[in-house]
């Protein structure tokens, strides 16, 4: 497999603002507007070393401890509950000014995504989630071309994608695929529990005026969230909310950022980015980027 691109820096703004579809779009991305010096690149390494080494004093819950206390008819929605039981202890930073229903269904979302996702870690499972929220995936063209799914497929199985191969069973194949490829490294076996480790973030982007940026209002809490090294994961899924819509009508449209310390199998704990946007007017929260810190260059993907 070919060597995958520089992990970028990136601040939270680039998960809520007009670069979410590239995000999600991307293996790793490189940002040369962002790259700066070299002296900027090694206090970014730094400082994704130092959130790194502060998620080591949370306290975390094993997903498969999650799984294993939640079984049977009801598990589901009692596991999901116990998820955001934890989320909605998180600060918020309500640049929005979003409602309390608002920051509701943000936190719900997430909670249901780390769920199906995480958790549960069975592909067939999550896609049904995603079509039971009325989800798509995106078109063969946004996926296979500029996803390089056909790429990754044809250098993973030595084989190519056509246009008869039905996107499930790609996913699915991948997202396997990916778990072994990566394995300890990239792996995501739980996470922290502590109110400190879980951030709300929304904000109103307006397509003319362009991104808003995002002060935690702490410099420490900054550098540990959102001056570290971030790469994208790989987005399979449009929501109902069309955001290529929003930005040709020039509409404002409303965006929110949950972040969680994940532990992953090789025992690193990293920070982790869900994006999230709905229309100005309201509406139901699409599922847009998954973004995370790390240090190498390896790029090991979540397939989401």
């Amino acid at each position: 497999m070919k060597k995958l691109n520089t992990l970028s820096w990136v601040k939270l703004v680039l998960v809520l603002g007009v670069s979410i579809l590239v995000l999600g779009y991307s293996v790793w991305i490189t940002s040369s507007a962002r790259s700066g010096s070299r002296e900027r690149k090694s206090e970014r390494l730094n400082a994704t070393e130092d959130s790194m080494e502060w998620a080591q004093g949370f306290e975390m819950v094993s997903f498969q401890a999650v799984k294993s206390a939640h079984e049977g008819d009801l598990g589901d929605d009692q596991a999901i509950d116990s998820i955001e039981s934890v989320l909605e202890r998180a600060k918020v930073y309500n640049q929005a000014g979003l409602d309390d229903s608002a920051i509701e269904s943000i936190v719900r979302v997430a909670s249901e995504f780390i769920y199906y996702r995480f958790v549960l870690d069975d592909p067939e499972r999550y896609i049904r989630w995603r079509l039971q929220r009325d989800d798509q995936f995106r078109g063969m063209e946004a996926l296979y071309v500029k996803a390089q799914v056909a790429l990754d497929y044809e250098e993973f199985f030595g084989e190519s994608l056509t246009d008869q191969t039905p996107l499930s069973q790609s996913f699915t194949r991948l997202y396997e695929h990916q778990r072994s490829l990566w394995a300890s490294r990239y792996t995501p076996i739980g996470y922290a529990v502590d109110p400190e480790s879980v951030l709300v973030v929304s904000a109103t982007h307006n397509p003319i005026v362009g991104e808003q940026d995002i002060d935690l209002g702490d410099p420490q809490l900054n550098r540990l969230w959102l001056e570290t090294l971030v790469g994208g994961h790989r987005s399979w899924f449009r929501g109902k909310t069309d955001h290529d819509q929003l930005k040709a009508n020039l509409e404002k449209y409303q965006v929110a950022t949950v972040g969680i310390v994940i532990e992953y199998e090789n025992m690193e704990r990293r920070t982790l980015y869900l994006g999230i946007l709905r229309s100005g007017t309201g509406g139901d929260w699409s599922v847009e980027a998954l973004s995370a810190t790390d240090t190498a260059f390896t790029g090991g993907l979540i397939e989401f």
